[in-house]
C-alpha cells in the first residue's frame, strides 16, 4: 500500500487494500486486518486527498490573472 501511494496510484492502493482485506478473510473467515493495517491505509488515503487539494489549490493560483492594473479607479 505505501509504494501505491508514493507511486500516486488510488486504484493500486484500493486494490491494494482490497487484496488485504481478501487474504486476511482468507486466513481467518470473517477476520479483518489489524488496526494498524487499517489506520496505515487510512492515513495513505487522506496524504493522497490532501495532495490532490492542494494541487488544485495551486492550480486556482495558476489560472488567475496576472494583471497588474487595478479593476476600479483608484479614489484621490
Amino acid at each position: 500500500m505505501t509504494l501505491a501511494a508514493l507511486a500516486e496510484d488510488p486504484d493500486r492502493l484500493r486494490r491494494e487494500w482490497n487484496e488485504c482485506l481478501r487474504r486476511t478473510d482468507e486466513l481467518d473467515p470473517g477476520g479483518y486486518p489489524s488496526e494498524q493495517t487499517e489506520q496505515l491505509f487510512g492515513e495513505l488515503s487522506r496524504r493522497r486527498t490532501r495532495r490532490r487539494l492542494n494541487q488544485a489549490s495551486l492550480a486556482a493560483i495558476d489560472d488567475a490573472p496576472r494583471s497588474t492594473r487595478p479593476s476600479a479607479p483608484a479614489a484621490l
